[in-house]
């Protein structure tokens, strides 16, 4: 067992996570050239999943696996992080329509950080973490009274890659945000409007789905293509019971439009053609009253 070593952690990243967006359009490519740097907001957590995609072969005359051989690599991550002004930037790879343009679903984004590794006990080693090739599967952006608002993306890669020795993008990281991360009062009076009509919530999250396709062709093991499907926006919401306004929208699937400013002039959430598709009321003796409501939304804009 060893001994005398520093466990890694978050603390010991030495630049959090940052994206490049990729030259080729639509394809998970390497990376060969590059915009400058970007940033999500302030990552308080990324997890890599990896999947070697294994297939195992059997063969008569053994009750055993006679091989196991490589299959369709997948490799995912998921990133939290609390928004700030910039972050709407990243945000847009999820929510903008596919217009084959720069900033939106069909540029594939490069993901890197780096991190130390207290080795053998006696020194730190720097490690290069690049996800190549992603773009985001889905996006959720959160609220609550009371707490700072959260953003969480699921990525999808072509590859990861890791290495001791820098690129020439892992060594130019963009420089962390030093401005305050968006907090739930910062939308102002008023920030949730339903049918132009204001509504008072406790909490409120939307998620945008891009049902991604990954692509494998012959010859390689990477994913060479990832298409996005169809985009679905779905939310949900927490609402002060004062009128039975809501409740009858829900009744005749009324649509209009859901709006909620999360933080003025810099980043607001305007879904059209919206149907609220779930409500409840739980009521009790005692303690106050809240309609829960789900809703889905025909189209959003950017941010």
């Amino acid at each position: 067992m060893a001994g005398g070593t520093t466990l890694t952690g978050g603390w010991q990243f030495v630049n959090p996570p940052k994206y490049y967006e990729e030259a080729a359009t639509g394809y998970a490519s390497v990376i060969t050239t590059a915009t400058a740097s970007g940033i999500f907001g302030k990552v308080s957590a990324i997890s890599v999943e990896t999947d070697p995609g294994t297939q195992e072969f059997r063969a008569v005359g053994s009750e055993d696996v006679y091989t196991q051989v490589i299959g369709r690599v997948g490799v995912r991550a998921r990133i939290t992080f609390a928004l700030v002004d910039t972050s709407s930037v990243f945000v847009s790879y999820a929510i903008k329509a596919n217009a084959n343009a720069a900033g939106d679903i069909s540029r594939p984004i490069h993901i890197v950080w780096s991190e130390r590794t207290w080795e053998n006990g006696s020194t730190f080693l720097t490690t290069y973490f690049a996800l190549r090739g992603c773009k985001p599967n889905s996006l959720t952006i959160r609220g609550s009274a009371g707490n700072h608002l959260e953003g969480e993306c699921e990525v999808i890669a072509h590859s990861l890659t890791y290495t001791t020795t820098a690129s020439a993008f892992q060594s130019t990281f963009a420089s962390e945000p030093t401005a305050d991360i968006w907090n739930f009062e910062d939308g102002g009076a008023n920030p949730v409007t339903w049918q132009s009509r204001a509504v008072d919530v406790t909490d409120f999250s939307f998620t945008v789905a891009r049902d991604l396709k990954p692509v494998y062709v012959l010859g390689s093991s990477t994913v060479q293509f990832l298409f996005a499907g169809n985009r679905s926006i779905t939310g949900d919401a927490t609402v002060v019971y004062l009128s039975a306004s809501t409740l009858a929208d829900s009744l005749t699937a009324t649509s209009g439009t859901m709006s909620w400013t999360m933080k003025s002039s810099a980043g607001t959430f305007t879904g059209t053609s919206t149907v609220i598709t779930g409500h409840s009321l739980p009521q009790e003796i005692s303690g106050e009253t809240y309609e829960r409501i789900t809703f889905k939304t025909g189209t959003v804009a950017a941010l």
